[in-house]
């Protein structure tokens, strides 16, 4: 690493500050606090590396094109270092060039007064070390090396992928190549792993006010697809960590989502509980309280003496559904938001007003079980089935469980089958 053309700078170059510290890491005021996306990169060993660790801070904030960009250039540069320098005579070399590498991952990517411009800068003077470190190769040499034996010419599988649109885009092709090389294991799995994202933006972005964040999404996953499965030159694992930064993105694009639902549920749970638990609230006193009803019409009531609890389960019920829907949407996309956790988000593509309907409806069915005793169900040390006889409130819980516990009471439900009973002989025999 001894170019003086590096080196000879004036101390208060700027080139100077930033190559010196042994660190990588330049404090300066003139870069603003940003957004941490990195943490502090570092080197597999000190005296003999043969790799460079860029972790993603936890939470992390959301990483531009620029640096995503950057982050595959040092990548792809960490591999040509341990082409060029793979033999253990080339020791010493390959560890000034991962020395300067760190420089370059540490001063554009991590921390929070990176500077991606300053980081590309320092990625050219790398290259420049690593050529001037083998003179043999010269700039024909060293295109030769970079565009082939670096990532490695591979046998063609897939041709350029693309995408059905390009300001609106629901959908990734990428063709398979005439006639194709066999797929890798490793390839294989990607390409699952990419149409399973694909799927998922489809499932969160669905709505067309989303189609900015559903572009966005898409075109990561097409530079995905493009660095680690099409051309000659792709690289699976260089895909994963692109792939992982894509998820890391819808995460990031997801809270837009997350709002806008949260206002229509709250809409929703509001609604219903004027109109509902209003209209509950004036039937149970007419029915229950002044008893109105039954001094005038006695006769039916003796005819249908849970008459009124059905009226009353009636309006009540519908006044739980939403407000268990929202608490339930609330736990689950709460504040501990992963890409693992949004896979299970909305997965039936249910908009809030059908989702609170088909609740309603299966809320009924539920109280019509419980009501005729067909299963009994109890929270604590109440039980649900009493709606029918003395608890008429019970109703909104009834409501409220079904919208709360939706997979539970459809299991309930769904596994109510009815079964064959062989009539007692009329004459007592047998």
């Amino acid at each position: 690493m001894d170019d003086p053309h590096r080196y000879d700078e004036q101390p208060d170059s700027p080139v100077s500050r930033h190559v010196e510290p042994d660190t990588g890491v330049q404090p300066g005021p003139a870069r603003g606090a940003k957004p941490r996306c990195f943490d502090v990169a570092s080197l597999d060993s000190e005296d003999d590396p043969k790799g460079i660790n860029i972790p993603l801070h936890d939470p992390s904030a959301p990483v531009t094109p620029e640096m995503r960009s950057l982050l595959l250039d040092i990548l792809a540069l960490e591999r040509t270092i341990l082409v060029l320098f793979a033999d253990q005579k080339y020791k010493e070399q390959r560890r000034k060039c991962f020395v300067g590498l760190l420089k370059t991952a540490n001063v554009g990517l991590c921390g929070t007064d990176y500077d991606v411009e300053m980081g590309r800068l320092d990625l050219a003077l790398t290259k420049d070390d690593i050529t001037n470190e083998f003179p043999k190769l010269g700039n024909e040499l060293w295109d030769t090396y970079v565009n082939g034996a670096v990532r490695g010419a591979k046998p063609r599988c897939f041709d350029a992928p693309r995408l059905d649109s390009e300001n609106d885009p629901k959908g990734i092709t990428i063709p398979l190549h005439s006639p194709s090389a066999p797929l890798t294991p490793e390839m294989r799995s990607l390409l699952h792993d990419i149409f399973a994202v694909e799927r998922t933006i489809l499932v969160l972005f669905a709505d067309q006010k989303y189609k900015e964040q559903r572009r966005e999404c898409f075109d990561g996953l097409l530079k995905t697809a493009k660095v680690g499965l099409c051309g000659t030159d792709y690289d699976v694992e260089m895909g994963r960590l692109d792939l992982a930064l894509t998820k890391d993105d819808i995460t990031n694009d997801f809270p837009k989502l997350r709002n806008e639902l949260w206002k229509t549920y709250v809409t929703i749970a509001a609604r219903f509980s004027l109109l509902f638990g209003g209209l509950g609230c004036l039937l149970y006193y007419e029915l229950f309280v002044a008893h109105a009803f039954s001094d005038r019409y006695k006769a039916l009531l003796d005819a249908a003496p849970m008459l009124p609890q059905i009226v009353i389960a009636l309006v009540w019920i519908p006044f739980g559904v939403p407000i268990g829907i929202f608490l339930e949407f609330v736990f689950r996309v709460g504040d501990n938001i992963t890409y693992d956790r949004l896979l299970t988000f909305n997965s039936g593509r249910w908009e809030p007003p059908s989702r609170t309907i088909n609740t309603w409806v299966t809320a009924y069915v539920f109280a019509f079980l419980l009501g005729i005793g067909a299963v009994q169900i109890g929270i604590g040390s109440v039980l649900l089935n009493d709606f029918i006889t003395g608890r008429p409130w019970l109703s909104v819980a009834i409501g409220f469980v079904t919208g709360f516990a939706y997979p539970y009471v459809q299991d309930i439900v769904t596994q109510l089958k009815p079964e064959r009973r062989d009539a007692a002989p009329r004459d007592g025999s047998g």
